[in-house]
């Protein structure tokens, strides 16, 4: 204890306020003692008597509380007794009016514990006493965020959640705070509880929001963040048939997102009556194939086909898994559908001659062939089915000589006569063909004459590359381009241009397979410091799930061929590949 003599009060006064300790004031000879020293001891509480004494000591004593006692005093009241909820409340009274206080961690304190936090008028008190201080709870929430205490805001919510009823726009904002301090499991709860208050209208921001959470997590978290809001809130979720069709499409569209479609074809199957199982999930798969997201609607289609009880609809989901698996060049897949595809149509015939050419069921394929009417796209199957079968030139040009369809379309019959020189490595006849033909931007096949021209042009005088390229152009045209290794990567070309033709082989090859891509390129490593090459090594890493091999070399292309055209293209790629969704 320190006895400070005083010669006026004004002095005296101003010491006690700036004093950093609890002050006590007592009197004796003439003299006022100021006390600086811990007004609450923890470490004497060890009976529920040394609390009373305590507070009963602070209360008449203590001209003034300082921050650090009134803390240690909310942290470690834990008594029922009347007289020491009443001392409490004179020394809060007392607090109340000093501004300097973080009321927010004394609020948080007092939360949590229950001795206070459960009798209504001591947290009725402390409530009084932050609201004293303190902005509307929105308020202070928000510039807690902004001050970067996510988990202060987080709590601050917590504590008028269980006091008041937050609004739509609170719990949207505590949503995005529970993202940033991880909390992922309270947040499709709280969306949930938003969409629950919200009306029409406001139900697709409430998604929207849904969705900028989800865009900001790996995909093993938004799985789980979906996951849980289908199974927690969707089924009792009250509200309008319209808006719970909103929510039951976003959940369905968030699956197909993160591409698990296993999810979504049970989340369906779950939410439906079984008898509509297969007619909601034809419809999920035939907007997928709208979108050209063949891998989607080959999915869900098949499920469809599986689960849908009306005939037609079996059919018609049949048809898409068909056409789907057609599209992403999987002839495997593509062959168990087709007979329960139907083939009743002529489209579906098309490429179904097609696929059993590519197979070498040859067999097939005729018949088929002999089904359709005669027409440009009989004429023009079977001139490829005889390429497919490698028959001699003059078979196919007699063929192509016949086809009464061919000779009424001068510009068609003069490609098609372009290919089969190509084709058939008549590559001097071919390059005279391409000389004497003016081509406009008016032709449909513009964009074919001008990849002609561009590699005549750049393996002029180099026989061995032409030659190589026209394997690879056939190759290509019978659905096989995964040959073309055996002649890229064998060694047998060294030119340095042969880059080039590896970046052709590789773009094929990534509509039908990543995997088979990098296979390819594998055998190709002398090539793997081409931009060209590198840019589709990274397409395929990222699509086989290697995201940080994609990424390396897509950075790798920036910063090394910055003038290249695959460096904008591999700037989008990067985007996408960074995103992770």
């Amino acid at each position: 204890m320190r006895i400070y003599p005083v010669v006026n009060r004004a002095n005296f006064f101003k010491n006690i306020f700036l004093c950093k300790h609890i002050p006590q004031l007592v009197f004796s000879a003439g003299l006022f003692t100021y006390l600086c020293a811990e007004c609450f001891s923890p470490d004497s509480l060890s009976t529920e008597s040394s609390l009373s004494a305590q507070l009963s000591r602070v209360t008449k004593e203590a001209v003034a509380v300082d921050e650090q006692c009134l803390v240690s005093i909310v942290k470690n009241f834990n008594s029922e007794k009347k007289e020491d909820a009443k001392n409490f409340l004179l020394i809060l009274d007392r607090c109340s009016t000093d501004d300097k206080f973080n009321w927010n961690s004394l609020l948080f304190c007092a939360f949590r514990n229950k001795s206070i936090y459960k009798n209504k008028t001591l947290w009725s008190a402390v409530r009084k006493c932050w609201s004293k201080w303190n902005r509307s709870p929105h308020e202070t929430f928000m510039a807690l965020v902004n001050d970067g205490f996510p988990a202060q805001a987080d709590t601050l919510y917590t504590i008028f959640d269980k006091d008041t009823v937050l609004d739509k726009y609170a719990l949207g904002r505590w949503a995005k705070v529970k993202n940033v301090t991880g909390d992922y499991s309270n947040i499709p709860d709280l969306f949930c509880r938003s969409l629950q208050q919200s009306e029409s209208g406001y139900i697709e921001i409430v998604l929207m929001q849904f969705n900028g959470v989800l865009s900001e997590n790996s995909p093993e978290i938004v799985d789980t963040l979906i996951g849980l809001f289908a199974d927690r809130c969707f089924p009792g979720l009250k509200l309008s048939d319209d808006n719970k069709s909103i929510v039951f499409t976003w959940i369905i569209e968030a699956w197909g997102d993160l591409n698990n479609f296993r999810k979504q074809v049970q989340f369906i199957r779950k939410s439906v009556p079984e008898k509509d199982a297969g007619a909601v999930l034809y419809q999920v798969a035939k907007k997928y194939s709208m979108r050209k997201k063949s891998i989607a609607a080959a999915s869900v289609a098949s499920a469809a086909y599986h689960y849908a009880i009306d005939e037609k609809i079996r059919l018609q989901a049949a048809n898409i898994a068909f056409q789907s698996w057609v599209a992403l060049n999987r002839g495997d897949s593509s062959a168990v559908w087709i007979e329960r595809a139907g083939l009743d149509n002529n489209n579906i015939k098309i490429e179904a001659i097609v696929l059993y050419q590519n197979q070498g069921n040859f067999g097939k394929a005729m018949q088929l062939i002999n089904d359709l009417p005669r027409s440009l796209a009989r004429d023009t199957l079977t001139i490829r089915q005889s390429l497919c079968k490698k028959e001699s030139d003059s078979t196919v040009f007699a063929q192509l000589a016949k086809s009464t369809f061919l000779n009424d379309e001068p510009i068609l019959h003069e490609l098609w006569k372009l290919r089969l020189l190509l084709y058939h490595k008549n590559l001097s006849a071919f390059q005279i063909l391409v000389d004497s033909l003016r081509s406009t931007p008016e032709w449909s096949v513009f964009p074919e004459m001008l990849k002609y021209r561009y590699w005549l042009q750049k393996f002029a005088g180099k026989e061995d590359m032409l030659t190589a390229w026209a394997m690879i152009e056939y190759y290509n045209f019978i659905g096989k381009p995964q040959r073309s290794s055996e002649l890229l990567c064998s060694g047998n070309i060294a030119d340095s241009l042969r880059s080039l033709l590896v970046r052709e082989v590789a773009q094929e090859l990534l509509k039908r397979s990543a995997q088979e891509t990098m296979n390819f390129l594998n055998q190709c490593n002398d090539t793997i410091s081409d931009p060209g090459v590198m840019y589709f090594r990274a397409e395929a890493s990222h699509l086989t799930g290697n995201s940080k091999d994609a990424q390396a070399l897509l950075q790798s292309i920036i910063l090394n061929y910055p003038d290249d055209v695959y460096c904008g293209k591999a700037r989008v790629l990067l985007m996408k590949v960074t995103k992770g969704r």
